[in-house]
């Protein structure tokens, strides 16, 4: 299992949040996290891409948390990126692991 953390880190267009090796991509089992204001974040496949999981409308610093063994994956070699409200600052984790999924040599 792998792990990624931010601590207060203002969110604005989106922040990569986890960066797979290459011929990787991420699978999330579970995220836990609170925002500076009451807002939903969503995580995207790359810059720009779909969404891949959002948040319901989460108060100011209450920690929210999530778990399930197929919450979301990415594409590969595909970053998850973070985008929510530029006016807020999240603090949080995500766990999961990288899969490989480019073509075995």
């Amino acid at each position: 299992m792998a792990v990624r953390t931010a601590n207060g880190i203002a969110i604005g267009t989106g922040i990569p949040a986890w960066q797979p090796a290459p011929g990787n991509r991420v699978k999330v089992t579970g995220l836990s996290f609170s925002v500076s204001a009451a807002s939903s974040i969503a995580f995207t496949n790359g810059a720009g891409g779909a969404v891949l999981y959002r948040s319901p409308v989460i108060p100011a610093n209450d920690p929210y948390t999530i778990q399930d063994d197929n919450l979301f994956s990415g594409d590969v070699d595909t970053t998850i990126v973070l985008i929510g409200p530029a006016a807020t600052t999240v603090t949080g984790t995500l766990w999961g692991n990288e899969e490989f999924a480019g073509v075995p040599s």
